[in-house]
């Protein structure tokens, strides 16, 4: 599992103001699966109690699986307090609030995707109650159940593209005859010399920048001729990934189950033939269809 999968869409809770009821707890939606497929799954829960460890499953924040007709709302408790009004609006501002529990969201999915298809919630969608998580699955079950049957051999894979400025400007200085030639041009005192290669390696280093994100936008076109769908998604900066090198390339792609190994070998492929530029990819994956199903205030359309 990788942090970097923080792509949930952080989508306004079904309920904007769930009805009061007793107790401090509401309910966490983690998405839909075939019923069953979510029982005896061992996650910690989307929040953890006071003290609690976030590696082990709680009985109190256990995962939970409300049915009907052959399907099942993955669901699990999580306090009022941090889900509801303007606590709610400042935790999702918080990325250390967010992140740990997005990776749990992620986890609790992840574990439920090999007992069936999963369509998933997005971060932070709560109800007032089970009888409300019911009354939406009871307007919905069939267009439920289509959407499960319908990504039931399908999986979503991410490719990502980074580029290394460094080692792509080397790359076009060593091979472009015309930055070759005005570096052979180089004359004056060593303090001229000194500017010219700068200026020079400033040319190359844009020129390459610029080559690198092109490059990376055809592949990521190319790689959409060999989905099922494809959607592009919001370059991270560098302090969410984690890497020094910066992000030219984020797509999400629907493969069938039986394309994937095909798919990832095909990019690793591409990958070598462009490293030497400084471009770098890497496939993740496979995911629930994030990118591709709909909200859950979509189900009717």
């Amino acid at each position: 599992m990788q942090g970097e999968k923080t792509r949930i869409m952080m989508h306004t809770p079904v309920e904007k103001k769930p009805a009061r009821r007793a107790g401090s707890e509401l309910v966490y939606l983690y998405g839909f699966a075939r019923s069953g497929a979510a029982q005896g799954v061992e996650a910690p829960g989307i929040d953890t109690g006071p003290g609690e460890d976030a590696s082990v499953a709680t009985p109190g924040h256990a995962v939970k699986e409300l049915e009907l007709d052959g399907v099942a709302g993955v669901w699990g408790a999580v306090p009022r307090r941090e889900f509801e009004g303007e606590a709610a609006q400042s935790n999702m501002q918080d990325l250390a609030w967010i992140t740990p529990r997005v990776l749990r969201h992620e986890e609790v999915l992840e574990k439920v995707m090999p007992r069936s298809p999963v369509l998933p919630a997005g971060f932070g969608t709560v109800f007032s109650s089970e009888q409300a998580l019911r009354k939406v699955m009871e307007e919905h079950r069939d267009r439920i159940s289509a959407l499960l049957d319908e990504f039931s051999d399908k999986e979503e894979w991410s490719v990502k593209g980074y580029m290394d400025v460094r080692k792509g400007s080397e790359w076009l200085m060593s091979k472009d005859p015309t930055l070759r030639e005005q570096e052979k041009g180089l004359c004056g005192s060593p303090g001229a010399r000194y500017f010219q290669q700068k200026k020079l390696q400033t040319e190359a280093r844009t020129r390459s920048k610029q080559e690198c994100r092109a490059v990376a936008g055809e592949i990521g076109d190319q790689l959409a001729q060999l989905a099922l769908d494809a959607r592009p998604l919001k370059h991270q900066a560098k302090g969410i990934t984690g890497k020094k090198e910066d992000m030219v390339l984020n797509r999400a792609y629907l493969l069938l189950k039986a394309e994937a190994a095909a798919f990832r070998a095909y990019v690793g492929r591409i990958a070598e033939k462009h490293a030497d530029k400084g471009l770098i990819l890497e496939t993740s994956g496979p995911w629930p269809p994030y990118s591709f199903c709909p909200r859950i205030d979509e189900l009717e359309q």
